[in-house]
């Protein structure tokens, strides 16, 4: 079974991937949300860790080692204290691997600027992905979380489908 850890994740987060993420994906996976790296009780290393917006990690708090890291672009210097084979990094500058590269009232372009990697073995493609929003969506937790989908390995094709039944069930 794979592990990921989500920083600053919520029980809304939870039930979005549960209303997101196919069944069979969820018998595979163990998702542990925790609000600070020391809540992540893993024994091996975890195969991604996912860090939200506005997480707050003490100045010598030692990052869980994972085999993936997906976090802000304001928070690069957390890649020093975590033990990654990969780090990917979602924001507003263009050092970012995932971004916004417009905003409108309904829809939000998302640029894929650098491959991403997913817990699979696969890649995500450097791309733009033109995703619904619901009016007051934040673009980083909007970032954040579709980081999280591509890196989990949902097809980006399948994202609006996915991100459209989730707004409606809200």
């Amino acid at each position: 079974m794979e592990t990921v850890g989500i920083l600053g994740g919520t029980e809304r987060l939870r039930e979005t991937l549960d209303g997101i993420l196919p069944q069979c994906w969820r018998e595979t996976m163990e998702i542990l949300i925790a609000q600070a790296p020391r809540e992540l009780d893993t024994r091996a290393p975890l195969e991604l860790l996912a860090i939200f917006p506005k997480t707050s990690v003490g100045r010598e708090e030692a990052l869980p080692p994972c085999r993936l890291l997906l976090l802000p672009g304001t928070e690069a210097a957390l890649i020093s204290r975590c033990e990654a084979s990969c780090a990917m990094s979602y924001g507003v500058s263009s050092k970012d691997s995932l971004t916004v590269s417009s905003l409108e009232a309904d829809q939000v372009s998302i640029a894929v600027q650098r491959e991403l990697v997913t817990i699979t073995g696969g890649t995500v493609e450097r791309q733009e992905l033109i995703l619904p929003v619901r009016g007051g969506l934040k673009p980083q937790p909007l970032l954040a979380l579709v980081g999280l989908l591509l890196v989990l390995g949902v097809p980006p094709e399948q994202l609006t489908d996915l991100l459209e039944r989730e707004m409606l069930a809200e």
